[in-house]
């Protein structure tokens, strides 16, 4: 991403417009499934965005002015960790709001290692880590700690409030790591294939094998998608599965040699135990159909 003066102007302009008596402290988020637990522990009285918004691609994200205006005036940002368009925001939150708390998410999260170097952090170096670690509920529940202690450190909500929603979310949490090990009892076969490597979490934790198709953010040659149609033959596996952001043509190509569809999945989406229930449907398709 490359920003000119323009966002910067944009923000001292939309931050002057800010009124002198907000009702709510405002908060930044990176992304949707971080807004969606920042909302539920810190309540209503608090005012929630995210820089992504639903649909976004962080791999083609550029913000808007509202967007670079709300962080500024925000007194807290909780990234994700590991995404690269969230650096250039560390900066700009730094120079802009140098007051403003910044919460990793990431921290106290045994990360894998990435395989989409072109949007996580350091991927020019080799030493990229996965950053889609939320989509595990045990992560989650880690995540869940890490935002609880911000909000409570930070006087944005009573810690007794904070803590019964936390307890909420933790009782929704493991009913969802269950309903991941019912689907892998029942399973016929333990492979699936996914067009971006977004499940690892999912695969580690329950001992499932993922196959991507995008491989350093690029898709397969010929030949890689030749071993990839074999590998699916060979595992029974008909189905693949594909985010709503990305191409669906070598997903569709695969599908079609291998007797099956395409199953989408969001889980850059806002509802995160929305989001999940569809993944384990979509997963308990592909490991049994």
């Amino acid at each position: 991403m490359k920003k000119s003066t323009f966002f910067f102007a944009a923000i001292a302009l939309l931050s002057s417009c800010k009124p002198a008596n907000t009702a709510k402290k405002t908060i930044s988020t990176s992304i949707q499934p971080i807004r969606y637990f920042v909302e539920q522990l810190a309540g209503a009285d608090v005012a929630v965005t995210s820089l992504l918004s639903p649909g976004d691609n962080p791999h083609t994200y550029e913000p808007t002015p509202v967007q670079m205006a709300a962080l500024s005036n925000s007194t807290l940002f909780f990234a994700n960790g590991q995404l690269l368009f969230e650096e250039e925001f560390r900066n700009m939150l730094k120079s802009s709001n140098p007051t403003a708390k910044l919460i990793d998410c990431s921290n106290g999260i045994e990360l894998l290692e990435g395989t989409c170097n072109d949007h996580d952090l350091h991927g020019d170096h080799g030493h990229a880590n996965d950053p889609h670690y939320w989509v595990s509920p045990a992560n989650a529940k880690k995540m869940v700690q890490t935002i609880s202690a911000a909000l409570i450190e930070n006087g944005v909500a009573p810690a007794d409030s904070v803590s019964a929603r936390a307890q909420r979310l933790n009782s929704k949490l493991a009913a969802l790591d269950s309903a991941y090990k019912i689907m892998v009892s029942n399973a016929k076969r333990y492979t699936f294939i996914v067009y971006h490597p977004t499940l690892d979490y999912i695969a580690r934790a329950y001992g499932l094998t993922q196959l991507a198709i995008e491989n350093n953010g690029k898709d397969p040659v010929m030949n890689e998608l030749s071993k990839l149609i074999s590998e699916a033959k060979a595992q029974g596996v008909k189905y693949v599965i594909v985010q709503k952001q990305f191409d669906q043509t070598n997903a569709k190509v695969i599908s079609q040699e291998t007797g099956g569809g395409v199953l989408y999945i969001n889980p850059l989406g806002y509802d995160y135990f929305e989001e999940s229930n569809t993944i384990v449907h979509q997963l308990n398709k592909v490991l049994n159909d």
